[in-house]
């Protein structure tokens, strides 16, 4: 079980990971095992895992720098240990995301706590079978994103405690937006990815959301994407729990959000929308957003906020919204029956419907 825990008005919450018993861990003496032993601090720099290796972090060890993989198969990161990126540059040129891994294949990434990010925390560009599980993030710095699915393909996150000053689930699609040498692009359609059974905190900081997909969407298609049974302790910044930016050109399609409770929203509870954006946005031509599916959603609106919250869905003429069915939708308990009930402002926005 993964625990937040917040009493009165003490300025920083107790974070309480408990664990089942590991029972696979690898062996220190095999050649493709990066192991590091617990009771140690070790600092790496850049980690730069290849194909058929695994980076085990012993429950009690302490690994500060980053890690990178690229083109690279069968590649796993676990154990119960802390992943530190304090020891890397918060802002300037010189600042790089934390785990990085792209054109990779067959990846499972499980147990570890990250803490202490330079930037986004686990970014995935153009992988595809990738697991993540029982992982835990807590991300101070601004735009410490906790799992950046950018161009990817068959993704499963589950179990997993999310504690981020920024987005917690961002679903992208563009041009890998690191300095490096390699070549890349991360600007691949995104499709068949589950986020389940996990608890998700955007914090106060930053106007971050919770379930992003955008606003980088630089692609044809994102589709099948579905995220279940998730418990969302807060958003507290003016971003939004459930948002859709399309501010590319990409079909986003069949995403369905499920079994979903809501603890604390400040500002917006639903927000999909097609966007240009200057600052984010690169395609001339927009593209649309269709067949969004909530369902068993339960949301609490607090007692100082309530009538300033809001939900926004809208297009433009050419590029539309269509087929959103919003079912068994609680607000402070009050079934949603219609726009009105939950605040909801809409603009070429077609077949809304509530059941």
């Amino acid at each position: 079980m993964n625990l937040f825990v917040e009493i009165n008005d003490q300025k920083y919450p107790l974070f309480i990971f408990a664990n089942p018993i590991m029972k696979s861990a690898p062996s220190e003496n095999d050649q493709d095992v990066i192991y590091f032993k617990a009771g140690l601090i070790h600092e790496v720099g850049t980690l730069r895992l290849k194909s058929n290796q695994t980076l085990y972090i012993e429950g009690g060890a302490v690994v500060r720098g980053v890690i990178r993989a690229t083109d690279a198969e069968n590649i796993r990161i676990c154990g119960y240990g802390i992943l530190d990126g304090s020891l890397e540059p918060a802002d300037g040129p010189d600042r790089r995301h934390f785990v990085v891994l792209e054109g990779c294949r067959n990846v499972t990434i499980e147990g570890i706590i990250l803490i202490e990010p330079p930037n986004w925390m686990i970014v995935l560009g153009d992988c595809e079978d990738v697991q993540i599980r029982n992982i835990k993030e807590i991300g101070h710095c601004v735009s410490s994103d906790g799992i950046d699915i950018v161009g990817s393909r068959k993704v499963l996150v589950e179990g997993v405690f999310l504690r981020n000053n920024d987005d917690c689930i961002a679903v992208k699609a563009l041009n890998n937006p690191e300095p490096r040498n390699a070549k890349r692009t991360w600007a691949n359609d995104v499709r068949d990815v589950i986020i389940r059974n996990s608890v998700m905190y955007s914090a106060e900081e930053n106007g971050g959301n919770c379930l992003e997909i955008g606003f980088e969407l630089r692609t044809g298609l994102v589709e099948n994407i579905v995220f279940e049974n998730i418990d969302v302790i807060a958003v507290h910044g003016f971003g939004s729990v459930f948002s859709i930016h399309n501010g590319d050109r990409a079909l986003v399609r069949n995403v369905r959000y499920e079994n979903i409770r809501i603890e604390h929203f400040y500002d917006k509870l639903i927000d999909i929308r097609v966007v240009d954006s200057p600052k984010w946005n690169e395609d001339k031509v927009k593209g649309s957003i269709q067949d969004i599916h909530f369902k068993n959603i339960q949301a609490i609106e607090q007692p100082f906020n309530s009538g300033y919250t809001c939900s926004l869905i809208g297009g433009t003429a050419s590029s539309t919204v269509d087929h959103i069915l919003i079912e068994d939708f609680y607000l402070n308990d009050k079934k949603i029956n219609n726009e009105d009930d939950l605040w909801l402002h809409t603009k070429h926005a077609n077949h809304i419907r509530f059941k």
